[in-house]
């Protein structure tokens, strides 16, 4: 079974090769175009999914772009997959969140754009862990000397 996590960033681009790559410091996300349907809902054409990446180039979430009237529409058939939602939030952004099932957290949202709103799908994956050693905050053996 592959995990989530397991997926970096060529997979994505050999999906969709036409995938434009934004890089923010070591994160990177990889932007596509696309208007295939989503959870049986229609896309408009060029609507954008983004594939972040953490700073090891592991996917830790994927954020679907839906026009904002769907809203309704999505929310509905979230809690028909995956029950009631646990979490919501209104300031500032409208937001749904579903329990976190192994580190997995699925978020329906609503925020402004340009000239509209756009309600955003995510899937986030928060089990990208790391001892301290890993971080490299432990003390270096360098620094203690007998």
């Amino acid at each position: 079974m592959i995990k989530i996590y397991q997926f970096q960033p060529i997979i994505i681009q050999n999906v969709f090769p036409s995938a434009t790559v934004e890089n923010y410091g070591e994160i990177t996300q990889l932007v596509v175009e696309d208007s295939r349907k989503v959870l049986g809902f229609d896309q408009e054409k060029n609507s954008k999914i983004t594939f972040s990446f953490d700073s090891e180039k592991r996917l830790n979430g994927v954020a679907i772009y839906f026009d904002g009237g769907q809203f309704p529409s999505l929310l509905l058939k979230l809690n028909t997959l995956f029950g009631e939602y646990v979490k919501q939030g209104t300031s500032g952004v409208t937001y749904m969140q579903w329990e976190q099932d192994n580190s997995v957290t699925i978020t329906l949202s609503v925020i402004p754009s340009s000239f509209s709103m756009d309600t955003i799908f995510s899937i986030g994956y928060y089990g990208l862990n790391k001892d301290k050693k890993q971080l490299a905050f432990a003390p270096s053996p360098l620094i203690f000397t007998s």
